[in-house]
Formats: C-alpha cells, sequence, structure tokens
C-alpha cells in the first residue's frame, strides 16, 4: 500500500522506503519505534516527513531531539524546504540551550549552573531589559512585547537556525530564548536538544510555555545511542574540597557566619570520610555528610545570587546547592560513592537508571528512537524505559555498497587485561605499523583507553605523520588536530585517540580523509565501583547485568568508531578490529547486518589488494 507523505527530495533512497513505512506505522498506531539506521539512509527526513504528515492532518506536535547542532541545521531544512515544495503552513522552531541563545552578553563568561540562577533571579526582579522587551512585566510592556513577536513571527517564517533567530534578537534587544518559545506556541515542529524533552527541570517549563502536551506529540530522538549515558550524565553531581573551601569563603564575605559554620561542619565531613578511604575508592553513604535541611539550601541560594551580583562570574554555594538538593534525596537507582584522584577526593551521586526520567517518552502519542549504532534495540528500549507492548525494534542495511567496505579481525592480539605485557603491546604495535604502510592514506587508531594507547605508542613505527589526541586535549586543540589530519589527505597521517572520544564519534571523514580505522580493543569500561554497581543494578533489573553495564556500551562505542570511514556511497574504506574478542558470538549481536568480515592475522595483503582494486 502507498504511502503518502511530504517529502522534500524528488525520490527514495535504497531502504528508505521500509524506514519510512515503519515510522508512519508507528505513529498511527501509537507505538514506538527503535531503529538501527545506518549512515546514508537519511533518518531525518524519513522521520520528519511522516511525522508532518501526521503533525498537519491530526493537530499534532513533533519534537525533534539531537546532540548534534550539524543535525539541527538538517532538520530545519527539512522544514524549510517541505513547507516550501507543498505550499504548508507549518513552521518549527530551534532551540538549543538558553545560556547560548542568551542577547546579554554581561552574562557570557558565567558558568552553567551561575547562568541559570542570575537569569531567573533577573526576570524575577524585572532587571533583565532583554526579556522585558520580549514578554514584559507591566500591562504596557506585555503590550509593546506582543507587537515585537508579532514581527519576529513575520519574520521567522516557516522555520529558521537558532543562530539566525539569536541575530535576530540582539538586533532588536529581544531575549532569543523568550522569543524562540512564543513562536513555538504557534509552531507544530520543535527542534531541540536531548534534555529539552527528557529532563523534567527544562522540558515542564518547555512544554507549558509553548503551549504543548507531549500527550499530543510525536517525540524523535536522533543519535538516541547517547540518550543513556547523557540522561545518567544529567543526573549525577559531584562535589571536591576545593568547592566546598571556596563555598566557606563566599558565606564569609557575605557576612553569613552562620551558613559558613555549616559549610566549615560539611568539610569536617568530607575530610572524615576521605581518611577512612584505604583504596581509590569507596562506597559512602548519605549521613556521612551533614543532613541540613531547606533553610540550609535556602542560604546557599541567596549567598551564591550575592556572589554572581557582585560581578563574579562563578559561585560555589550555589555548586554546593545543587549538589545537596541531590545528595539529600533517597533512591536505589543512585550510587553514592568517595573517590580519589590526583586531582583530589570527590564524593559523587551517580545515577544508575536513566529511566526515572527517561520513562516519560511513553507518554508520547509515539516516540521515533534513531542511531546508526543502536544495537541491540532490546538495550536501548530497556535502558530508556520504553513500554515492551508498544515499541517496535527494526534494523535497516545501509544503502552503500558491500564491496565498498573491508572488515577485517584480527585474532592474534588482545588487549584484555590478562593477556597485557610488552611482548603483547609490541605485537598490537607491529600489526599496526603493517596496516598504516598497506593504506595509501590517512589512518586512525581507536585505542581502548588512553592507558593502551600509551603502552603501544612506544612501538609505533610509522613513515607517515603521527598525530596523538592526548588526554584532556582542549576542544581547539583537539579542532587543529583533525584540521592537520584531513589536510594530510594526499600524503597521509596516521590519527590516534580513543574509542568513545571525540574524533570517534561527530567528526566526518569524507573521501580520502580517512581510508582505514584500527579499532585497537574493546573499550570496556574500568572495573570500577560504579561499573559493578550498573551490571548489578541491571542485572537485578533484567537479568542482563553484564551485557547492559559492561559489555554491549562498549561495542557500541567500538563500532560507532568504525562508522567514520564510510560516509556516503562513493567513500571505501578499511575496519581492521585489532582484537581476538570482536571474533566472539556473545559480541555478534552488535555488529550491524551488512559488517562481513575477514578474518585474519596477516592484513596486509587484503588492505593492499582492496585499495588496488580502489585506485
Amino acid at each position: 500500500m502507498a504511502i503518502s507523505i511530504y517529502f522534500r527530495h524528488n525520490a527514495v533512497r535504497n531502504g528508505q522506503k521500509q524506514l519510512i513505512a515503519d515510522v508512519t506505522n508507528c505513529i498511527n498506531d501509537s507505538k514506538h519505534l527503535v531503529a538501527h539506521a545506518p549512515t546514508g539512509l537519511g533518518k531525518t527526513d524519513s522521520a520528519l516527513a511522516p511525522a508532518m504528515k501526521q503533525a498537519v492532518e491530526n493537530d499534532l506536535d513533533v519534537f525533534f531531539c539531537t546532540p548534534k547542532i550539524s543535525q539541527h541545521k538538517i532538520a530545519v531544512d527539512v522544514v524549510r524546504e517541505t513547507a516550501q515544495k507543498y505550499e504548508l503552513n507549518v513552521s518549527a522552531v530551534d532551540f538549543v540551550g538558553k545560556k547560548h541563545m542568551c542577547t546579554d552578553e554581561s552574562l557570557e563568561s558565567l558558568g552553567s549552573d551561575e547562568f541559570y540562577e542570575m537569569c531567573r533571579k533577573r526576570k524575577k526582579d524585572e532587571k533583565c531589559p532583554y526579556y522585558a522587551h520580549a514578554r514584559g512585566h507591566g500591562l504596557l510592556q506585555k503590550a509593546q512585547a506582543k507587537t515585537r513577536i508579532s514581527k519576529a513571527r513575520e519574520w521567522h517564517s516557516n522555520a529558521k537556525y537558532h543562530s539566525e533567530l539569536v541575530d535576530y534578537c540582539k538586533t532588536k534587544s529581544l531575549c532569543a530564548y523568550e522569543t524562540a518559545l512564543q513562536i513555538g506556541e504557534k509552531s507544530k515542529i520543535v527542534i531541540c536538544d536531548y534534555h529539552h524533552i527528557l529532563n523534567p527541570f527544562i522540558s515542564d517549563a518547555l512544554l507549558g510555555r509553548t503551549d504543548k502536551k507531549i500527550e499530543d506529540s510525536i517525540v524523535i530522538i536522533d543519535e538516541a545511542h547517547n540518550a543513556p549515558d547523557r540522561m545518567r550524565s544529567a543526573l549525577s553531581v559531584a562535589i571536591d574540597g576545593k568547592t566546598l573551601a571556596r563555598a566557606v569563603s563566599e558565606a564569609a564575605l557575605a557576612g553569613n557566619e552562620p551558613l559558613a559554620k555549616q559549610l566549615d561542619r560539611v568539610i569536617e565531613a568530607f575530610k572524615k570520610a576521605e581518611d577512612e578511604l584505604d583504596s581509590d575508592e569507596r562506597v559512602c553513604y548519605k549521613n556521612e555528610l551533614p543532613q541540613y535541611g531547606a533553610d540550609f539550601l535556602t542560604d546557599l541560594y541567596d549567598t551564591g545570587l550575592n556572589v554572581l551580583e557582585s560581578g563574579r562570574y562563578r559561585s560555589h554555594c550555589l555548586h554546593v546547592l545543587h549538589f545537596y538538593e541531590q545528595w539529600l534525596k533517597d533512591s536505589e537507582a543512585f550510587l553514592r560513592i568517595i573517590k580519589r584522584s590526583k586531582y583530589g577526593a570527590k564524593i559523587y551521586y551517580k545515577c544508575l537508571d536513566p529511566s526515572a526520567v527517561t520513562s516519560r517518552l511513553n507518554d508520547a502519542r509515539s516516540a521515533i528512537l534513531m542511531s546508526g549504532t543502536l544495537k541491540p534495540g532490546v538495550m536501548y528500549r530497556d535502558l530508556l524505559g520504553l513500554d515492551k507492548e508498544r515499541t517496535v525494534i527494526r534494523e535497516y542495511v545501509s544503502p552503500f555498497p558491500r564491496k565498498n567496505q573491508l572488515n577485517i579481525i584480527m585474532k592474534n592480539v588482545t588487549t584484555k587485561f590478562e593477556k597485557r605485557s610488552p611482548d603483547e603491546f609490541k605485537k598490537i604495535g607491529d600489526a599496526i605499523n603493517g596496516v598504516v604502510e598497506s593504506t595509501p592514506g590517512n589512518c586512525a587508531l581507536f585505542f581502548s583507553s588512553y592507558k593502551i594507547l600509551d603502552e603501544v605508542k612506544p612501538y609505533l613505527d610509522v613513515d607517515k605523520p603521527l598525530l596523538i589526541q592526548e588526554d584532556h586535549l582542549k576542544p581547539s586543540e583537539a579542532a587543529k588536530l583533525i584540521a592537520r589530519f584531513k589536510k594530510s589527505a594526499d600524503e597521509g597521517a596516521v590519527l590516534a585517540g580513543v574509542t568513545g572520544g571525540s574524533f570517534a564519534e561527530g567528526v566526518d571523514f569524507p573521501g580520502r580523509e580517512l581510508l582505514t580505522a584500527v579499532i585497537v580493543g574493546i573499550p570496556l569500561a574500568e572495573p570500577d565501583l560504579e561499573t559493578h554497581a550498573l551490571i548489578k543494578y541491571y542485572d537485578l533489573k533484567f537479568g542482563k547485568g553484564w551485557e547492559y553495564g559492561y559489555s554491549f556500551p562498549a561495542m557500541s562505542k567500538a563500532v560507532q568508531a568504525s562508522g567514520r570511514v564510510i560516509r556516503d556511497e562513493k567513500d571505501r574504506g578499511v575496519i581492521v578490529f585489532m582484537d581476538s574478542r570482536f571474533a566472539w558470538k556473545r559480541y555478534a549481536q552488535c555488529f550491524p547486518k551488512n559488517y562481513d568480515f575477514t578474518i585474519t592475522d596477516n592484513p596486509e595483503k587484503e588492505i593492499k589488494l582492496f585499495f588496488k582494486t580502489y585506485n
């Protein structure tokens, strides 16, 4: 049966028709879709086209959630071009974090937590002119603001990038976030980050201010493989001794001696907890820190705001406040630990279960989760708390020719802990040298950890420039490294980083910018307290602790890194999985269907033949 949708392109790609059909059927049946959809399938169009059709015909709203700014742009383009092609009266509004949409340059240097508190206070005290121009306080201001927003809507038309909206609002002295909220009231489509819909502290406000209900919405989650870890991280908090000491100083300077004394007692408790560390980490308990009540939290808030109003860019009292707000809660889905590192001790309250917030996707009319690395789908369904009865799990095959990608598994080396030795690291280094020598251009090495990279590095002997992503590399330095690597496409270079790092995800290397990727080892998490807690928690909840808490997330990172090589139908390249464990049956279900493997301990011949045919 033919499916009628609004589609901006003249033709549908190979495999895309089935994805569109599944999205359409899931929306029609009020079901969820977990879609492993490889690069090149046109995921954004495939999800938005049927969702837009449903939104227009059934008075629904659509939330397109993605962590990538580049995907925001693509989503805006889909709405613009589709509306133009079909002459639709449909619009989209593009949100990023409020701090990044702020038009008040005096707040640019504030930290994230400090920005939100200062923003809230300025609005409450009627001291933000940008908010006053966009929303207004009294009757006259509100009437004037309404006129400005009406003009902004007219300018905005079907859709604008968030950067365009911010630039416009700067010229009109408007708060871009408040302007976007009001444009959103009349927009069918909202393009935003995960947090705007999954984090209740943010989503409740966004839904209310844009006059939308999740029950009447289609929610699309792009790059959904990142959602569990990102939401766990967002719900976790930590505190260290330096922050507490600086908070004491802030309280003393503000003249709040009672608060300073209370914080001193927190420091005493923190030091006692640290003294009881007989290893690098241990589980700690809620009562190891003083159990202060609401007055303590209020004092931290007031003092923190006073610090910001005095012109400081950061308040440590606000940091302590946000930590304590979570620490005072009780949940089996959280772990309390104290950890020692070279930077000192920290106490953590770590989230183990993101479904505490992500399960709200079940309230949506339909949730469409998609990624090129969403295997096994059942794991992501479980981790995010989607209803089993309503969730459809699908895997789609890459539209690119299989002959364009050579996948090799080497079984004669491993980074397995008990096998690690200088001899093993030399074998890995020698194997990498052979792969690099056989590749007529750029190679990327993705190690399972910085520790393994450092152990293998002395054995790397290549004739191409070796560019290494050091731990804690600044974003600006990382960008320079990537640029240098891309410029070396003709003569060839070697880029070394870690699986799961910034180079292994979110960076495209089209054409000859990357010919071969080597995945060195499986990036299993350190077997620390958090990892053991995750395994235990998921074992109790799903009976799959080892898989969900340890091995499958590691394989997801490895597959994600391997996806850097083939980005369009013209690319050709080699992926070498350098660890015997990649051939184990338990990991096979994590690989995409289109990965055919050559298993060899001497890949040089295969690689040379592949590129000879390619050339």
